[in-house]
Parts: C-alpha cells; structure tokens; sequence
C-alpha cells in the first residue's frame, strides 16, 4: 500500500498542528513495513518555505495544479517566481477558476497513492481510500474565537468527514462532538491522542534552566508561564485578569506572568487588558520561543497556566507534566480528559477562580508535590510510537473498508469553488511564510 500524507499545517504554524505532523512522520516511517510513505506539500517546489520546513528530515513531493503557472515559474528567478505565484495566481486566475469545469479536482502526478491522509482541510483530491484527522470543532463550539474568513474555510472541509473511511481526532471529547456536531457514525472515528516531545523531560541540571530563563530576561523572580499563539480561544485576556488579582490579592508575591505565543486574530484584546490592569511590569510577551529553549522555560515555570476555551487535545499541559511542571488548565472539552487529577482544573470564565488556583500552587507545597509526581504518571502515557501505531492500524482498517458506499461527488460548480479554494490556501501559505521569515 502507498500512503500519502498531506504535510500542508506544517508549513502553517511551528506549534500544535507542526508537532503532529513530524512527530507523525519521524515514527511512522521506522513501523510502515511493506507500504510505502510520501508526505505532500501542496505549492510549487521553489517557494521561500520557511526554516522548519526547509529543515524537514524527509523527501516532500510538492503538489500544484497550475500547471501553466508552474511552467512560467519554472523560467523565472526565484524573486520573480514568488511574485508571479502569488500576486497571478490569485488574481488573474480567479475568474478562469470559477467557471464551470466538467472534469474532477485535477489528479495527483506520478505515483499515486492508494491511501490518502488529509489534515484538518481538504486540497487533494479524494482518492481510492481516504483518512481525515479531525484536530477539533473549535470553530462550531466557540465560533467567536476565531477569525471569519478562517473559520468559514475550516468549516467548508468538515464534510470531508463524511466522505472518508475513517476519521482521526486526538481525544474522546472531539469524538463526541464530532458525532454531535457532523452527525458522524461514532463507529468511524478513531482517537489516536498526542504526545509530548522527548525534549520535554525533567531537568536535574538547574544551571540548564536558570541558563535559558536568563537569557530570556526571566531569572530574578519566579512566573507562571502560558504557552500557545496569542488568539482568542486561548482565553490569556482572563490569565491577565487573573494575575491581576492574584498581585492585588498578594502583593507580597513577585510572580510574573510570561506569555509564549506569537501574534494571532485578535491579539490585541491581550495587550489591552495588560495596559487596562496596569500589569505592563508584571505581563511579559516572548513571542515564539525555539523548540531547544521551551522545555527549559517549561521546566522553569512556577506552573502552567491553560485556561483555553476550546481544545481538541491540549499539548502544552502534557508538556509541561513531562517537565515536572504543576498545570492550572480549564475545566473544559478535552483538557479534563488529557489533565485529570495531574493539575488544577478551573472555569475557564472565572478569573477569579484561576487567580485562586495560582495562589494554591504557589503556597502549597504538598499540592505541588502531588501534581507533580501524579503529572510524570500521566505524561508517560501517551507517547508518539503509541501515535504512530495507532494511526498505522488505521490506515490498514481504512485498507479493508475500500468498498463501503460512497456518498455522491460534488458538482463541477463545486469543484470549480474548490479549486479557487485552494488556490486561497495557496495565499494563506504565502502570508505565513512573510510572517515566518520576518
């Protein structure tokens, strides 16, 4: 059996999604036996991709159905072929794109897949098997939290759901709300949870974590720490609130609060409650923190501090389980489930109820003890072979369910919509690596 893996969220972001897919791929390869593995990207080979992907330990087959465009970028330099991708693309090819075609999404070239696993969007074409992961319904359960345009394009590849053999989510919460929410067969969802890094370990050598938390400015006073892209569902506006009132409530105390996250939708709301606290001493933005320094600020924090209102999984909690590190997280969707009694669990609501937890952690040292010595329980659970095997199995289930009846494709219309709707990807690709690479 060939297996194709679509790599595209790799490219779209260095945190949750990029860690799936490499860590995917690093322990897939070693179990794949008799089948055969190709991960795909979907753009043209000579896009400025970004440094983690450029540094991609495998072959990547890139993908791109212009093949026009693809010719003329072939005899242009470099600066110009970005340019002519991007601003030609989208632009004099929309109308060419939007009209009614009679044949299919165009075929993947050369050696073919049998078995095809898209990531959270659908840019290939169906094929002969097919295998979704679902990472979560963030964008039906808070649909607030996220950006419009976003959140419309998300929500247009849910029904790829239905029409695969087998769906992936990383916890039962997701497989309940999927079952919910899609109206899926519960039968045909399958969890394979995450892991945590082996980077992500307890560290003995307190000269290695006093050492990366100095050169980030951080070693005169002890912080709670917040790890994830500064966006709306994160909820960091109530982690403000509530180390507002945790200084108010214990101003003996000299915590500080340090956010780990690049700029996201609506980031700004974070800012301005930090200035509408008056927290701009107390509140520290590190932007994207290196993946060789976020386990020693991990191990470094007083606690970590996860009060996200919508989570398909939850990897920095286990992260920072693995470190040793206590976890105040929300008492909501699929961080009860991954966290259980390894942290303090909160109404992600109630600023008050977190600020409390922070106090408890700070004071208490036989609570600390306890969730530290039950969280290494806990993080040693999940591991990315157990992924790896997982998600294996169920490509070959997927394998035996080949003949299952198919639900009806798509108009031309619809496909003509499609393949304007990657060619938006393509856009979205464009704007993250600007971003990516300054």
């Amino acid at each position: 059996m060939h297996i194709g893996l679509d790599m595209l969220l790799a490219r779209w972001t260095r945190t949750g999604m990029h860690n799936y897919l490499t860590n995917l791929d690093r322990d897939l390869r070693p179990l794949i036996g008799s089948h055969r593995f190709s991960t795909f990207l979907y753009g043209h080979p000579r896009f400025r991709e970004p440094e983690h992907v450029r540094d991609w330990p495998g072959p990547i087959r890139y993908e791109w159905d212009c093949p026009p465009l693809r010719l003329a970028a072939d005899r242009l330099p470099c600066a110009a072929s970005r340019l002519f991708d991007r601003r030609f693309a989208l632009r004099a090819w929309r109308k060419w794109s939007l009209r009614r075609r009679s044949s299919g999404f165009p075929p993947l070239r050369g050696d073919t897949p049998d078995l095809f696993h898209h990531v959270a969007f659908r840019v290939y074409p169906l094929h002969r098997i097919n295998v979704y992961t679902l990472p979560d319904l963030g964008t039906l359960g808070e649909p607030d939290s996220h950006p419009p345009d976003l959140a419309a394009f998300i929500d247009e590849g849910l029904p790829l759901a239905h029409a695969a053999e087998l769906v992936l989510v990383y916890s039962e919460h997701t497989r309940r709300d999927a079952a919910a929410r899609l109206g899926l067969d519960a039968d045909r969802i399958r969890v394979t949870p995450l892991a945590a890094d082996p980077a992500f370990r307890p560290v003995g050598d307190r000269d290695e974590i006093r050492g990366v938390v100095s050169a980030y400015g951080l070693d005169d006073r002890p912080y709670f720490l917040a790890v994830g892209r500064l966006e709306a569902r994160k909820n960091l506006v109530r982690a403000v609130e509530a180390m507002a009132l945790f200084r108010r409530a214990n101003p003996e105390f000299r915590h500080r609060l340090v956010l780990a996250g690049e700029r996201a939708w609506n980031s700004g709301a974070v800012f301005a409650a930090i200035e509408r606290e008056g927290l701009s001493g107390e509140v520290r933005h590190l932007d994207f923190v290196t993946a060789g320094d976020l386990p020693a600020l991990v191990a470094g924090a007083e606690a970590l501090i996860h009060p996200s209102l919508y989570e398909g999984f939850g990897l920095p909690p286990l992260e920072a389980m693995a470190c040793g590190t206590p976890v105040i997280a929300a008492d909501a969707t699929a961080l009860p489930e991954l966290v259980g009694d390894a942290g303090v669990l909160v109404d992600p609501h109630d600023a008050g109820a977190l600020a409390a937890a922070m106090v408890r952690v700070a004071t208490d040292a036989d609570l600390r003890r306890g969730l530290v010595a039950r969280g290494f329980d806990r993080a040693r659970q999940y591991t990315w072979e157990m992924t790896a095997r997982s998600t294996l199995a169920v490509y070959e289930e997927a394998m035996r369910m080949a003949d299952r009846p198919r639900p009806p494709l798509p108009k031309s219309a619809d496909r003509a919509r499609a393949f304007w709707r990657r060619l938006i990807v393509d856009d979205l690709i464009c704007q993250a690596q600007d971003r990516l690479n300054g």
